[in-house]
């Protein structure tokens, strides 16, 4: 072989080991893009989740259950339902929060509970957002 045939096979392996490595830069890329979609779509439900529980903490307790009762459309929960529908995949009918709450026997407190569910495009499970706290009534 020539120096000539030498120095083409040599410039040829470089351009292929650079494209390989472009195109796991682009990848790594697209990964990352991908991971602070999910970060903010995550924070986003954190918001509205913690939110929710906070704004239960400072209500009556007397009307808790009439106000967040997903079933019955209270006024909480359609706050709650309407700012949802601002994170992906979350419709009417479609990964819908959910509030539950429940009373402690022999006591003024309650355990609220709200998740939060949403789906990218393309994903092909919901993601989910729970939280839960003990309420004390004032």
């Amino acid at each position: 072989m020539n120096v000539r045939g030498a120095f083409l096979l040599e410039a040829l392996v470089a351009t292929l080991v650079l494209a390989i490595a472009t195109l796991g830069l682009l990848g790594l890329t697209t990964l990352a893009i991908d991971s602070v979609a999910h970060a903010r779509w995550r924070a986003e439900a954190a918001v509205l989740a913690s939110s929710t529980v906070a704004q239960m903490s400072v209500a009556p307790p007397s009307t808790l259950e009439a106000d967040y009762d997903p079933a019955g459309g209270g006024a909480g929960y359609r706050a709650l339902a309407s700012l949802a529908q601002h994170l992906p995949g979350v419709a009417a009918g479609t990964n819908a929060p959910s509030i539950a709450i429940a009373r402690r026997a022999g006591g003024s407190a309650v355990t609220a509970s709200v998740r939060i569910s949403w789906q990218q495009p393309g994903d092909t499970a919901p993601h989910r957002y729970a939280i839960e706290d003990a309420l004390v009534a004032w």
